[in-house]
């Protein structure tokens, strides 16, 4: 029976210590390496019952404890204080003198301050935060012993999968559940794993985090329903039940009181009793009792959720890796190479095998493993699978590590790789880009073609970012053989010097004139610095003497007051047309 596992040492008549059996620790695993898959699970559950059954929770000692933390005793004394005033306000003179005379009349008395005291919502809340307070500890009990059940269900599961596949596999699905781990933001709790010790596995450090997991879920529930026992066991009865009225109260001969000592009647026995030891520990005792039925119940449930979620584990592992079992079973040097790898290399190898089945397919990724650019990809960052799904080649991913080297990483996150061949670059043109640091500006850049990208990359780093973020791809394109074309280092320097200031005087520089003139000759200062001035009336005069002296091209006049002199040719034509009007007016009236 699972309800050996609770012991209940108590100062009431619930009974001595209950050792629960300990079976041997190696005879929770001997079976598990022989088994049949199909009964894992069953074994699993076996392992589980019996790890959980080794476990002792001390019910009798939490209740004691929790008792005292929430000051029971003094909350209990006040309340059955309150309602003796009470009772004595409600029951007239004789009534009280004849309880000093009376069993029944004692007893009913009693009843009635219990109710009162027991029921008022000052004990409730008592009770209830009691309740709280009981759950808590017994579900924290809960998440260690269930914490130590889930590491001994994982070393069967490592010894069921030693007996029946390669160390490799072992290994591989401790890499997996270390990836899973490590993912998870959750405090492990402080479990002594003592009995598996002698398995050097690094399941069982593993196993205690992941039960963790499992335990705080299970145990939550747990205590929910623990305190709503407690509190229904305890406020939802009779609260004459819960004390042992028969034998304290009234004995075998009543007392005579006389009319003045008596008037209280048994009010004063009743106070000292209900406020006695006895009374306290047969509702502690009561406590005990709501909570054991309810762990007899719970706990064989708790270690089959256990080993439900390890065999599940197993079951997603299998799932997920099922073509990489099946190639270490069919290739040997693959399971050469699994075989020699660290624990934390397999789950690479892993993802390598599944990219490369999807990527490449399965006849030239064996050809990869035989030829032996599989074990060098494998070597390589982890980022290196990347580029094999992206590429689908294993030469090109050989290609990128060779000529980025140490820097792979890099192009991976810049995402390089995705936009260019390694043959696109050489070691200094690669080094130039990946100094972008910057997968936007990089990804403007290498969309452009190789003569364009090398005029941009000869600007400093951060002047091409600001470029970057400021023009579109086309926009950069016409810069760049803008730069391309300038002979004079002074003149490039300017001319992105403007266009940092004035974003959109790249539309200026779009017209073929316009670079025709700046690129061949010229001051290219005086040229920039023109378009770009204001545009007033003031410096409209001023610019066309400036045009008139052979300062500045017509053309750029043009191009910078273009409105206005669209306006002034609109206006000579109406001019011509109407002088035009007043010299034919008189032929046109004549008749002629």
């Amino acid at each position: 029976m699972i309800i050996s596992l609770v012991l209940i040492p108590t100062e009431t008549a619930i009974g001595a210590t209950i050792e629960p059996s300990t079976p041997a620790q190696e005879d929770l695993f001997e079976a598990c390496d022989k088994l049949d898959e199909t009964a894992l699970r069953d074994e699993l559950n076996t392992v589980s019952q019996q790890a959980l059954s080794q476990n002792n929770i001390n019910i009798a000692q939490i209740v004691q404890r929790q008792w005292l933390a929430e000051g029971m005793d003094a909350l209990l004394d006040a309340e059955v204080d309150r309602a003796i005033e009470k009772v004595r306000g409600e029951e007239d003179y004789l009534s009280r003198l004849w309880s000093g005379w009376s069993a029944d009349k004692a007893k009913e008395l009693t009843g009635k301050v219990a109710t009162y005291a027991l029921g008022s919502q000052n004990f409730k809340d008592g009770i209830d935060r009691l309740s709280t307070g009981i759950a808590d500890e017994v579900a924290a009990e809960i998440e260690s012993a269930s914490a130590r059940t889930a590491s001994s269900a994982l070393i069967c599961l490592q010894s069921f999968i030693g007996g029946h596949y390669s160390q490799s596999l072992v290994s591989l699905f401790e890499a997996d559940i270390a990836q899973e781990v490590a993912a998870v933001d959750i405090e492990a709790l402080d479990v002594d794993v003592s009995m598996l010790e002698t398995h050097s596995s690094a399941l069982a450090g593993i196993g205690v985090i992941i039960a963790t997991q499992i335990a705080k879920r299970l145990a939550k529930k747990l205590a929910q329903r623990l305190a709503g026992k407690i509190i229904g066991r305890i406020v939802g009865r009779a609260a004459a039940s819960l004390i042992p009225i028969a034998g304290w109260i009234i004995g075998a001969g009543l007392i005579v009181w006389d009319l003045v000592e008596g008037s209280d009647g048994a009010l004063p026995q009743i106070q000292e009793a209900l406020k006695g030891s006895e009374v306290k520990a047969e509702i502690r005792s009561q406590t005990v009792e709501a909570i054991l039925p309810e762990l007899e119940r719970e706990l064989p449930l708790v270690a089959r959720d256990v080993a439900e979620d390890v065999f599940s584990s197993w079951i997603d592992f299998k799932q997920r890796y099922e073509t990489v079992l099946a190639l270490a079973e069919e290739n040997r040097q693959f399971r050469d190479i699994l075989d020699a790898a660290q624990a934390e290399e397999i789950y690479k190898l892993a993802r390598l095998v599944t990219t490369g089945l999807d990527a490449i397919g399965k006849p030239e990724l064996v050809n990869a493993i035989e030829s032996g650019a599989f074990e060098r990809i494998a070597q390589l960052p982890e980022s290196a699978v990347d580029i094999l799904e992206s590429s689908k080649s294993i030469h090109t991913v050989v290609e990128w590590s060779t000529l980025a080297g140490s820097r792979l990483d890099d192009v991976v996150a810049l995402e390089i790789y995705k936009l260019k061949m390694p043959a696109d670059f050489d070691r200094d043109s690669l080094s130039a880009i990946l100094a972008l640091d910057d997968k936007a500006t990089v990804a403007k850049v290498l969309l452009l073609d190789t003569q364009a990208s090398t005029a941009l990359l000869g600007l400093p780093t951060e002047t091409l970012k600001s470029l970057a973020a400021s023009f579109s791809v086309d926009d950069l394109d016409w810069l760049a053989a803008y730069l391309t074309d300038l002979d004079n280092l002074e003149d490039r320097n300017q001319l992105v010097a403007q266009l940092l200031t004035t974003p959109a005087m790249i539309e200026e520089l779009k017209d073929e004139s316009v670079k025709e003139a700046i690129t061949t000759g010229g001051d290219v200062g005086s040229t920039l610095d023109f378009l770009t001035s204001p545009r007033s009336v003031q410096s409209f005069l001023i610019d066309s003497m400036t045009a008139w002296n052979g300062g500045v091209s017509w053309y750029y006049h043009y191009r910078k007051y273009t409105v206005v002199w669209l306006g002034a040719i609109a206006l000579l034509a109406l001019l011509i047309l109407r002088l035009v009007w007043w010299y034919l007016k008189p032929f046109i009236r004549s008749g002629i």
